[in-house]
């Protein structure tokens, strides 16, 4: 598999293996775990803006999806905000 191909190098470079990197002095896990490269989000759901509680004379806007066990949801919104801020997307696919 090539994503084995490229951690096989990584470790060679390095001189470590990813299996070592072990932290139990600092009680931190650390999972070599992999995970996908792409997830779209399911159910997403925007609803309209609203004034902000917090932040007076702003707006905020509530989103609902679903995702895949292990995904980040700071990538969504960030694709989302993003694609709409430079233009690049002529339309958000979910």
């Amino acid at each position: 598999m090539f994503i084995n191909k490229i951690l096989s190098e990584i470790e060679d470079f390095e001189k470590i293996k990813i299996a070592d990197l072990k932290a139990d002095f600092l009680k931190i896990k650390l999972n070599n775990e992999k995970r996908r490269a792409l997830t779209l989000a399911k159910e997403l759901k925007i609803y309209d803006f609203e004034n902000d509680d917090f932040f007076k004379g702003r707006k905020k806007l509530k989103l609902d999806f679903i995702l895949e066990k292990g995904s980040y949801a700071t990538m969504i919104i960030k694709g989302i905000f993003l694609q709409s801020k430079f233009g690049k997307a002529k339309e958000v696919l979910f």
